[in-house]
């Protein structure tokens, strides 16, 4: 039979890389490359979405040539990355906005606000955390408020994990223990919820979600 392996891809804060790992989970050759930030203003940390396609799928096959395998033999690719941050994803089928990085801080006051009126208080018991600036549930009020267009343009809300497997696959879907990261599920039931997105303000990103 013929010798299988696995594909691992990461994206982080900084960098991205490709392992391939053989059966017993050993390293057999790996790819990575620094990624370019964007920071058009304090506070901003953004990356081109396209630029994060195009590394990756230039990493993924200077890890296959590495490795001398033969891509039929790869059996599984898994993708990880940074927590909270957004990657939005357009009705056209090209992204909506940069991709935002988790050191993003421009909507800090929206996640103060939250705690002021008591809107983080009573979400706490769908959401099991504290809200913070980076995660999506601040950064679509932030764009609800300062850029609405973004959201109306925006096809599907991403993490950095699942905008690169769906342009792997061309399918949408989330990854729960990212997801529940975002604070936009209800992680008492597992399940999206469109109460919990009422109490933000949000009902209209509902649809958005994968």
């Amino acid at each position: 039979a013929m010798e299988r392996y696995f594909l691992g891809i990461d994206n982080g804060g900084t960098t991205a890389k490709a392992v391939i790992f053989d059966m017993h989970g050993r390293q057999t050759a790996a790819a990575s490359a620094r990624l370019e930030a964007i920071m058009p203003r304090p506070g901003y940390t953004e990356r081109d979405m396209n630029d994060l396609w195009m590394t990756n799928a230039r990493l993924i096959r200077q890890a296959i040539e590495k490795s001398g395998v033969a891509a039929e033999q790869i059996a599984g690719v898994s993708c990880t990355g940074h927590g909270k941050g957004l990657y939005l994803w357009g009705h056209n089928e090209e992204p909506a906005y940069h991709g935002i990085v988790s050191t993003d801080t421009r909507a800090w006051e929206i996640a103060a606000a939250m705690y002021r009126d008591g809107t983080a208080d009573r979400v706490f018991g769908k959401i099991y955390q504290s809200i913070l600036a980076c995660q999506p549930v601040c950064l679509l009020k932030w764009f609800q408020k300062n850029d609405p267009e973004v959201i109306e343009r925006t096809k599907w809300i991403f993490s950095v994990k699942d905008y690169i497997r769906f342009m792997l696959t061309g399918e949408a879907f989330l990854e729960v223990t990212d997801f529940s990261g975002t604070g936009l599920m209800n992680i008492a039931e597992g399940r999206q919820d469109m109460s919990l997105l009422k109490e933000y303000g949000l009902e209209e990103i509902y649809d958005k979600l994968p």
